[in-house]
This record gives C-alpha cells, sequence and structure tokens, in this order.
C-alpha cells in the first residue's frame, strides 16, 4: 500500500495514465470545520451486503451496510495505480535539483 495519498494526486495530475483501474462510488466528503474536514467516505454504485451479498429486502443487522448520505455523489475513484511508474515519478521529482 502506498501512503502518499497526495503525492500520487499530484502524480496523477502530471500523468493521468498513471491510474489503471477506477470504480464508481458514492462519495461523500465532510465540509463542516472540525476534526473530520476534508475526511470522505464512500459506498459501494449499487447497494451490497457484507461479503458482497444482494442487498436483503428487509433490513438485516450485520448483514446491511449502511446506506450513504443524499448528499453523497457517484465519482470515479482511482482504484489502482502503477507503482513502479508512479514511485519512479516520485524519485525522479523529489530528486531533481532546484535552478539556482
Amino acid at each position: 500500500m502506498i501512503s502518499h495519498a497526495d503525492e500520487m494526486m499530484a502524480g496523477y495530475l502530471i500523468d493521468l495514465s498513471l491510474i489503471t483501474e477506477t470504480r464508481r462510488f458514492h462519495v461523500d466528503v465532510d465540509t463542516m470545520v472540525g476534526m473530520n474536514y476534508g475526511s470522505s467516505q464512500y459506498w459501494d454504485e449499487v447497494a451490497k451486503g457484507y461479503a458482497g451479498v444482494p442487498w436483503p429486502d428487509q433490513p438485516a443487522p450485520k448483514r446491511q451496510k449502511h446506506l450513504p448520505p443524499p448528499g453523497a455523489r457517484i465519482a470515479d475513484v482511482g482504484w489502482e495505480i502503477d507503482r513502479t511508474r508512479f514511485q519512479a515519478l516520485f524519485l525522479d521529482l523529489t530528486r531533481a535539483m532546484p535552478e539556482q
């Protein structure tokens, strides 16, 4: 797992082909001022229960995931990145000497 989310986003803006797989999710970003400002949560685009079983017709505790809030939007989320190319780009950019 790569834990450089900001660096990955910057790399993606430089080279869009770094993202090799996207998935669609409902996404909600916390915009309220506080500890969680900017944090995001996501839910499957098509509702599924835990372990991928189809969504039950009747509520089923411990089998049913929470539904996304009404304001959550569907978004394409970068799911996989070409790690080798990202790491090479990251190292090239961090090793580059600034012009004097």
